[in-house]
């Protein structure tokens, strides 16, 4: 309630005391003045008082004490916006008769208080953007609100956005106003609430990466380059249905260098309407487009040229190229699993085009067999080209047994690769000739061994393989032994000549070249007991030289 107004009720009725007790002679012929039909005004604008304006006064009844004075005051219980608000109305008497009444009592009528209208100034928004996958509009300025009255608290928040996010021009754009303070309730804000505005494509970029075009390209009739790697997108919005597809294209088909090779990019998906390439659709760069790989042949030594044997441990093997046209810049042999786990070189090497030379070593220890490969050739474009080829690796040498000066044999107890018996044929060679019917687990040589000896064996259903040769020089002196009886028995006598010492050491090998008996002796003859043996073929060395086969 206003303070005003009750002060003024308070003095008024301090007044009426004041004068019933100066005048007690009077007090029985005080008179109520009743007052009907006050009317004050329906509604006011919000002025930050209580007060309220009263239209009519009221009628008042002839007093018979006409020298009186009648006023009346009507105040809101608060000064805050509403409706059907109680407005409190208030008389008060002066005069020289006013001592003769009663003041009238308060009578309680109802008003509105109507929102004050107030305007915004320098209100301002951001009226061209560019696309951000939002319909948000940015309020540049909330501007300044005119006509708040002095000693209200009110302020402003604003927010504005577009009908769509999409991109167009002219746009409508909705504008929220909304006002804030404990005072706000009190004001009528009057605002431009719809404006038109524009949303310009989103400007996105390729982003490169590390040669994405091939920029050298064997000549296929075309002028079509490779994009091997597509650029991404840097700038779109996330999650859009947004994508870059590019292609690229030689000035020309034909063969020839420093061509210019033209880059088109084009964006797709369903958001492609909202956005902008800032790259130009056609960016230039240059290439080559070359003469493609022609290879005549591939030629080897051993295997590829026919020879009797094939790759030893630790051996080299060389293979040449002949090319029609292009140019080989690198190569590599791809080998199965197996055979890269064994050790063969698989890097990739520089093609030597001075003479078209390739070569790869056997790896130490490689075992025995049959070996396929491919030789991948890389050309000046990046280019592959495929030859297959194989070859053949031998056993390894130590497969060979001399237990005499003059007899070579082959180990066949299983004692180097655990499997006895594993070779069923054989086929001697000498100096890399065939020598005919040699066949036998062993081979003599008269005169004694000299020079290079190798031979085939078989290992069952036609898998063959040489053993790596060796080489033999001869420095044994003309010993020699003789056996009597031959066959034997169970006893033999050895009987020596053109040895030089006293002293001999007798060894006896089975068919498969392993010592199953050793006894020493000396002088020119000796008899040797074989009862303890099983029949079959053995052969006898004296001091490491000279052998003589017998039968038991």
């Amino acid at each position: 309630m206003n303070k005003t107004f009750i002060h003024k009720v308070m003095r008024a009725a301090m007044l009426v005391c004041m004068t019933v007790l100066l005048q007690p002679a009077a007090w029985a012929q005080l008179d109520t003045i009743s007052i009907t039909g006050t009317i004050i005004d329906t509604t006011k604008v919000y002025d930050g008082t209580t007060a309220a304006n009263i239209v009519t006064l009221g009628e008042i009844p002839v007093l018979p004490y006409n020298q009186v004075s009648i006023s009346a005051e009507a105040h809101y219980l608060d000064a805050s916006v509403g409706v059907d608000k109680p407005v409190i109305v208030t008389f008060s008497l002066s005069g020289d008769d006013a001592y003769h009444y009663l003041t009238p009592s308060s009578i309680i009528l109802y008003a509105d208080i109507t929102p004050l209208p107030i305007t915004i100034d320098s209100f301002q928004l951001q009226l061209n953007r560019e696309y951000d996958g939002t319909n948000n509009c940015e309020v540049v300025s909330p501007g300044s609100l005119l006509g708040v009255l002095s000693g209200d608290t009110v302020g402003q928040s604003v927010t504005a956005s577009y009908a769509t996010p999409n991109v167009g021009y002219l746009k409508p754009i909705t504008v929220t106003y909304t006002l804030t303070g404990p005072q706000a309730g009190n004001y009528d804000l009057s605002y431009p609430r719809f404006f038109l505005g524009s949303i310009t494509r989103r400007t996105v970029t390729p982003n490169y990466p590390m040669y994405y075009v091939k920029t050298i390209k064997d000549y296929d009739g075309t002028d079509t380059a490779r994009v091997f790697d597509q650029p991404t997108l840097q700038g779109a919005v996330e999650g859009e249905d947004i994508d870059l597809f590019t292609t690229a294209n030689f000035d020309s088909p034909e063969v020839g260098d420093n061509k210019t090779i033209y880059i088109h990019h084009q964006l797709l998906g369903a958001d492609t309407g909202n956005y902008r390439l800032v790259a130009d659709s056609v960016y230039p760069i240059k290439g080559s487009i070359v003469l493609p790989l022609v290879f005549d042949s591939l030629e080897g030594d051993h295997q590829f040229v026919a020879t009797a044997y094939g790759f030893c441990n630790d051996e080299q093997v060389t293979l040449r190229y002949h090319i029609r046209q292009g140019v080989p810049s690198y190569y590599r042999i791809v080998f199965s699993e197996e055979a890269a786990a064994i050790g063969f070189d698989t890097n990739w090497l520089e093609c030597n085009a001075e003479d078209s030379i390739i070569s790869f070593a056997i790896p130490h220890n490689c075992p025995a067999g049959h070996y396929e490969a491919v030789i991948e050739f890389m050309s000046i474009s990046r280019t592959s080209s495929y030859h297959p080829f194989s070859f053949n690796v031998n056993l390894d040498k130590a497969y060979f047994v001399i237990p005499f000066d003059d007899v070579i044999s082959i180990d066949n107890s299983g004692r180097l690769d655990g499997q006895s018996d594993r070779f069923h044929t054989f086929q001697w060679y000498h100096n890399d000739e065939l020598i005919p019917n040699a066949n036998k687990p062993y081979y003599q040589e008269l005169g004694g061994l000299t020079g290079k000896y190798a031979v085939m064996v078989n290992m069952g259903s036609d898998d063959e393989a040489m053993v790596c040769p060796t080489h033999i020089y001869n420095t044994t002196d003309k010993a020699t032994i003789s056996l009597m009886p031959s066959p034997v028995v169970t006893t033999t006598t050895v009987k020596l000549q053109g040895f030089g010492k006293s002293q001999h050491q007798l060894q006896v090998f089975n068919s498969h070249g392993v010592v199953v008996l050793t006894t020493t002796f000396e002088g020119s003859q000796h008899l040797l007991d074989l009862s303890a043996l099983p029949q079959g073929t053995y052969m006898v060395t004296i001091d490491g030289h000279s052998t003589k086969t017998l039968k038991l």
